[in-house]
């Protein structure tokens, strides 16, 4: 279970940037409104939710999810749908912090590619 107060801590540092922020479950905790954009996804409509919802079938494979949790420190291009049914690929950093010994996977939606 995430503390709230680890949230608003994670809020209040990336709320500046396009950052979307998800635990190594693949749920989202926090998403910026800018990253959202790049879905057509409000943040609203993303919290708590599977990264595997947004994921196109083949990002869903087994093999694509061994590239993201390999890809913890890095770069990798990751196939998403948007919420109209759209396929596209977003160039995505990622970065792995702990707050409170809780580790996070932090992503950074550099770019949609197509």
């Amino acid at each position: 279970m995430i503390n709230k107060e680890i949230i608003k801590m994670a809020e209040d540092i990336m709320h500046n940037f396009d950052t979307i922020i998800s635990l190594f479950d693949m749920s989202f905790i926090y998403i910026s409104e800018e990253s959202a954009k790049i879905s057509g996804y409000s943040p609203e409509e993303m919290m708590g939710k599977h990264i595997s919802n947004f994921m196109t079938t083949d990002s869903k494979s087994e093999k694509f999810s061994k590239v993201i949790m390999n890809s913890i420190s890095g770069k990798a291009v990751v196939p998403i749908k948007t919420k109209f049914g759209k396929k596209i690929e977003i160039l995505m950093e990622f970065i792995t912090i702990k707050v409170n010994d809780e580790p996070f996977l932090v992503t950074r939606a550099v770019k949609a590619i197509k």
